[in-house]
């Protein structure tokens, strides 16, 4: 905030002094004597010298903001109320409304501070007044659960605003980003739409040449060249996103997948191999280059340095592969060629890519999802095993840094501890104590219904399969919670539709693959005959999309890929992060959207 370092000069002894005003006067010691009160002599004073009103309003200003950044919610608020905006500069009303902004986010009141912003970018409109905080917390609100067109749309809209070109690169990135996380189905319903300005159909046809279904590297770099054509002057044409626009890169003749074919894991690897070559035919349908592909059985070998010495002696240029952490532990030195493995693991090299079905991406989506949707104060259900620690360490991980609570959890370690888990962390044991102590002190029966704990507004059902989750969800309306908003992982569908048995499933906000949300995916079909299996073949089919585009994306932090199984971006140490889009379980089945 631009006044931020003046109300911190004032704000500390002002604050001060309001919490010792508030805490009162400590109690005396020592000894006790009986005097006689004689009242002191009233000094002559002289005239109190009037404080500005500015000067109130910055003190008051102040005091909010502090009172913020300790936590102090609702004092803060309270401070802030007795602000007369009237009497502020076009410059301190855009520090007063976007205080305003923060702390109504900050309790979940997501409408009012969409109010607020709105409120101040009409307010300020006609002025010079800088509103580049309030227009970020505008894009931030959009933003939230799952609004991401909103915000690419709004954020397109500021590009000509006369922003200088740091600010304009930045957004130009957040419109990029938001585009990519929209489902493909949305973007394509926004095309069609009549009246759409030529900058954001640019946005849009854009966001289409560079979804999945443009494969090859010279058909993308000609459709680039295209748009360009058609758009010379777009922003995006102008300052390129990461990844757009970007020479091709030329795809490994030959690559090597080392998977379990055999033992308790073959059927998953036949299912990763299945979906790698589904995608490659895909591929070839748009005059992909020719490339020899060997499949290895992971489990012939001595260890995996064996079978990628045998890849690589048999002319690899890359090797995607091992599955499982326990063979991927077994990897003591680095290879001459890429490795994509398809697990996570604490080995770190040059050559070395991670990627994996990993709950904790999930988890971590579903914290910020959830918090953008106005959660705040929740309850965790999740298992004692070691699926639904790993789960709730990366949830409170994230819902840590976004200043959400954790109000309650219920941890259970199988069927029969289900309900009373969910009493205790729900309060309806205490609740149900208390009634019985007013009971016997009546000496009565009373009609009693339990109440369940008020300080809950979110829960966060973090199981790791379908059956659970048919158990517990029900479970919550049994013990009063059923008006409370449900998210939970992917894990309650079991990627096989039976709207009967999952119609308790209803209502529940989750993150799942895109494709099993997009009727239009080109490897819908494919991947869903694999059933309980269907994941293990979308991130196959998701090593093939990713296995040539490796290089640049570790060069690049903001390039991403639409994959099948979510949108893919990778970290600086070559772990691959999946994104994944919201839905919503209606009859039995998840549909995407969370509205």
């Amino acid at each position: 905030m631009k006044n931020a370092t003046i109300l911190h000069q004032v704000a500390l002894p002002a604050l001060a002094l309001l919490l010792s005003a508030c805490a009162g006067q400590p109690p005396g010691g020592g000894e006790t004597t009986t005097a006689i009160d004689i009242p002191p002599p009233v000094p002559s004073l002289p005239e109190p010298v009037p404080t500005p009103p500015s000067a109130n309003q910055l003190l008051l200003a102040s005091i909010a903001l502090q009172l913020r950044e300790l936590d102090q919610l609702a004092p803060a608020a309270a401070a802030l109320a007795q602000l007369d905006p009237s009497l502020l500069s076009a410059a301190e009303l855009v520090s007063y409304r976007e205080l305003q902004i923060q702390l109504h986010y900050l309790e979940g009141e997501l409408q009012r501070a969409e109010q607020v912003a709105e409120l101040a970018l009409a307010e300020l409109a006609a002025g010079s007044a800088e509103l580049w905080p309030i227009q970020q917390w505008r894009l931030r609100l959009l933003r939230g659960g799952d609004s991401t067109l909103r915000s690419a749309r709004y954020g397109a809209s500021l590009l000509g605003r006369g922003l200088d070109s740091e600010r304009r690169s930045e957004l130009i990135d957040q419109i990029w980003h938001d585009l990519q996380s929209t489902p493909l189905g949305k973007i394509l319903e926004e095309l069609g739409r009549a009246g759409t300005g030529k900058q954001w159909q640019g946005w849009l046809e854009l966001a289409m040449i560079h979804s999945r279904r443009e494969l090859t590297t010279g058909g993308r770099n000609a459709a680039w060249q295209r748009w360009q054509g058609h758009y010379p002057q777009h922003p995006a044409a102008l300052t390129p996103p990461d990844g757009v626009g970007q020479q091709p890169v030329q795809a490994p003749a030959s690559v090597a997948l080392v998977l379990p074919m055999s033992g308790p894991l073959a059927a998953a690897g036949a299912a990763i191999v299945d979906g790698f070559l589904g995608a490659l035919f895909e591929a070839r349908a748009q005059s992909w280059p020719s490339q020899t592909m060997e499949v290895l059985d992971v489990n012939d070998f001595s260890d995996v340095g064996a079978a990628y010495g045998a890849a690589i002696a048999s002319g690899a240029e890359l090797i995607v592969g091992p599955l499982s952490r326990q063979r991927l532990s077994q990897w003591r030195a680095d290879v001459p060629v890429p490795v994509l493995a398809l697990n996570w693991f604490e080995h770190t090299a040059a050559n070395l890519y991670q990627m994996a079905l990993a709950p904790e991406d999930e988890a971590s989506q579903l914290a910020r999802l959830a918090y953008g949707k106005g959660a705040r104060r929740a309850l965790l259900i999740h298992s004692a095993d070691s699926f639904g620690t790993t789960v709730y360490q990366s949830f409170t991980q994230v819902w840590n840094q976004l200043r959400g609570t954790i109000t309650a959890r219920a941890v259970y370690s199988g069927r029969d501890d289900y309900s009373s888990s969910l009493r205790d962390a729900l309060g309806l044991v205490g609740s149900e104590q208390r009634a019985e102590q007013i009971s016997q002190a009546l000496g009565a029966q009373l009609e009693f219904s339990p109440r369940r704990r008020r300080d809950i507004d979110s829960v966060f059902l973090l199981t790791g399969n379908a059956s659970e989750a048919r158990a517990l969800k029900p479970l919550l309306a049994y013990h009063y919670a059923g008006n409370l908003p449900v998210y939970s992982t992917s894990h309650v569908f079991s990627g096989q539709p039976s709207p009967r048995r999952d119609r308790d499933l209803n209502g529940i906000l989750l993150v799942e693959a895109p494709w099993l949300l997009d009727s239009r995916d080109e490897m819908k079909e494919q991947l869903s005959q694999h059933g309980r299996l269907s994941a293990m073949a979308a991130l196959g089919a998701d090593a093939f999309l990713l296995h040539w585009r490796l290089a640049p994306m570790r060069i690049n932090p903001g390039y991403r890929v639409r994959g099948h199984g979510g949108l893919l971006s990778m970290d600086a140490e070559g772990r691959i992060h999946r994104q994944l889009q919201p839905a919503r379980m209606i009859g039995g089945v998840p549909v995407a959207g969370y509205d």
